[in-house]
């Protein structure tokens, strides 16, 4: 088995015998979305915030710094709201790594810069909306971005896969490159995923794990 499966692979050895580890969060987070995504309801639309809430929780967005803090789950609605309108919908439920065409990432782009805008207009208009928190949030409800966080950061720069400080153009375009020239590394590893635990993980949560991994076994050794 080569290094990125291996390394995918140990994602998973984190959670060590816990039988409800927390890289069930995004999992649990990302099946809410995908299947129930067009469902209006008043009460499906309260449990995509706490699901989206809780899932942030547990991947470190709630810290006493955050101003996710000071708000209840109630503060992600508007949000969810903006991701599942009808001119995002191509966003929706596609593996995209094959035919990322510029329309399909202006989209993506202009989802990030709305998520903010719509944040600050909640709050405050001069929030300070993080690139971690944007991709997280597009991570757990569509699984097309990788979540910029400091250890997945820090795993590009390993590797040198740059530009790696913010959630760019450039860095994604990146990103899929890196993919594309190691497809059958990250199938295998998708495939051992699938029986394991009988999940059809998406391309850029690999790539997440990849590098995040990587990340944390440089920063904890």
């Amino acid at each position: 088995m080569c290094e990125i499966t291996n390394t995918i692979m140990a994602y998973f050895n984190n959670d060590g015998n816990n039988q409800h580890p927390r890289s069930k969060s995004w999992e649990n987070c990302y099946i809410h979305f995908q299947t129930k995504h067009l469902n209006n309801e008043v009460e499906i639309r309260q449990l995509d915030s706490l699901q989206l809430g809780f899932y942030l929780a547990s991947w470190g967005m709630y810290c006493r710094s955050s101003f996710l803090l000071q708000n209840s789950y109630e503060i992600h609605t508007p949000v969810l709201q903006l991701i599942m309108e009808p001119r995002f919908e191509q966003l929706w439920g596609h593996d995209f790594v094959f035919h990322p065409d510029e329309g399909w990432l202006n989209c993506l782009f202009s989802l990030k810069e709305e998520i903010v805008n719509k944040y600050r207009a909640e709050i405050i208009p001069n929030l300070e909306v993080s690139d971690t928190l944007v991709t997280k949030i597009i991570l757990g409800v569509l699984g097309i971005t990788p979540g910029y966080d400091s250890l997945f950061k820090y795993g590009c720069q390993i590797k040198d896969i740059r530009p790696y400080t913010n959630f760019s153009l450039g860095s994604f375009k990146r990103l899929l490159e890196f993919y594309l020239d190691n497809i059958e590394s990250f199938n295998r590893a998708r495939n051992q995923i699938m029986e394991l635990y009988d999940t059809e993980y998406p391309a850029m949560k690999l790539i997440d794990m990849y590098f995040w991994t990587i990340g944390y076994n440089n920063n904890h050794t």
